[in-house]
């Protein structure tokens, strides 16, 4: 069997279009499999950052908890809380002054 010029040129062009085809799909792969790859170290890091969240919101009810505990014993008449809290805070530092004509 004896191809013609014409039958060569149609399996080239089978052969190139094959070819891209599965370039293209090897292309695709790969471009699905490093966006995959992507998200997922995005979930890691973004679960990382939730758990210490947690962490620190665990931290501020607790901190919560203790202030309005303090608070509470202040309403009821508790005056040892006073004695308790001698560590200066911020707001300790802070001074106002009166006017000299005032």
């Amino acid at each position: 069997m004896n191809l013609t010029d014409e039958d060569k040129k149609e399996i080239k062009l089978n052969d190139l279009v094959g070819e891209a085809s599965r370039e293209l799909m090897r292309e695709k792969r790969l471009e699905a499999s490093n966006l995959v790859k992507s998200f997922l170290l995005k979930a890691e890091s973004l679960t990382y950052d939730i758990k210490g969240k947690k962490r620190e919101l665990e931290k501020m009810e607790v901190s919560l908890a203790d202030t309005l505990g303090k608070i509470e014993k202040l309403r009821s008449g508790d005056w040892s809380i006073l004695a308790q809290n001698t560590k200066p805070t911020k707001a300790d530092s802070v001074h106002y002054e009166v006017p000299a004509g005032e």
